[in-house]
C-alpha cells in the first residue's frame, strides 16, 4: 500500500482494441477497432471523476479495462502502488474485493437461478467478509440503504422492476467494502428521489 498522498488509480496512455474484419474486397485481411485510445487519468482517495461522451464512445470499456474485466491492449493501470497489467488472476483476487463495478445492464448482471440475496452476498462469501450465520442481517442492511425491502432478499431477479435491480446492483457492489467503484450509469434506471439517495450513498 503507498501513501495517501498518491494517487488511489493511475492510468497512463491505456489502449483497449478488439479484432475487426475487413471484408472480402480487401482480402479478408483483419484490423483492429480501437474502443479506448491514449486514455490517461489520475483518482485520489475520496475523488469522484465523471466521464461523459456519446453512446458508443468507449466509456464501458474504459472502465472494465481499468478493473481489468477486460485486458488492455497497451498503456499501464495502477491501483494502489500495484501495477494491474503485470497481476495474475491469482493475485487479482484480493484486489477485486478493493474494485467493484455497478453495471449497466442490472438484469445482465444477476444470475436467474441465484436469490438476489445470495447475489449480494456472494463478494462478502468469496473474500471472508460474511457467513452462514451473519450474512442475511448484512444483506438486509445493504439493501435497506439502497431503498429496498429487506423482505425481498429471497426474491429473484425477475420479479423486480428494471430501477430495483438496479438498486440490487449498488449493494452488491458495496457489500465488499471497496476503495473503488466504477459505475456504468449506475442511476439511469431510477426515479429522482432514488437518483438522490443513492449518489449520496455512494
Amino acid at each position: 500500500m503507498v501513501e495517501n498522498n498518491a494517487p488511489l488509480v493511475e492510468v497512463t496512455d491505456l489502449e483497449v482494441g478488439f479484432p475487426v474484419g475487413t471484408g472480402l474486397l480487401r482480402g479478408g485481411k483483419r484490423g483492429t477497432l480501437m474502443a479506448v485510445d491514449g486514455v490517461d487519468l489520475h483518482l485520489m482517495r475520496g475523488e469522484t471523476l465523471g466521464l461523459v461522451g456519446e453512446s458508443g464512445c468507449g466509456k464501458s470499456t474504459l472502465g472494465r479495462a481499468v478493473l481489468q474485466l477486460i485486458r488492455p491492449t497497451a498503456g499501464r493501470v495502477m491501483f494502489d502502488g500495484r501495477d494491474l497489467m503485470a497481476e495474475t488472476e491469482p493475485t487479482m483476487r484480493p484486489l477485486r474485493r478493493r474494485m467493484q463495478m455497478i453495471f449497466q445492464d442490472p438484469f445482465g448482471s444477476l444470475n436467474p437461478r441465484m436469490s438476489v440475496g445470495a447475489a449480494v452476498a456472494e463478494p462478502m462469501f468469496i473474500h471472508g467478509l460474511a457467513d452462514a450465520t451473519d450474512w442475511r442481517e448484512k444483506v438486509s442492511e445493504l439493501f435497506a440503504m439502497v431503498g429496498l425491502d429487506p423482505s425481498m432478499i429471497d426474491r429473484y431477479p425477475h420479479e423486480f422492476s428494471g430501477g430495483q435491480r438496479q438498486r440490487i446492483g449498488v449493494a452488491r457492489a458495496l457489500a465488499p467494502k471497496p476503495d473503488f467503484i466504477v459505475c456504468d450509469e449506475p442511476v439511469s434506471a431510477l426515479d429522482v428521489s432514488i437518483q438522490a439517495q443513492i449518489v449520496n450513498r455512494l
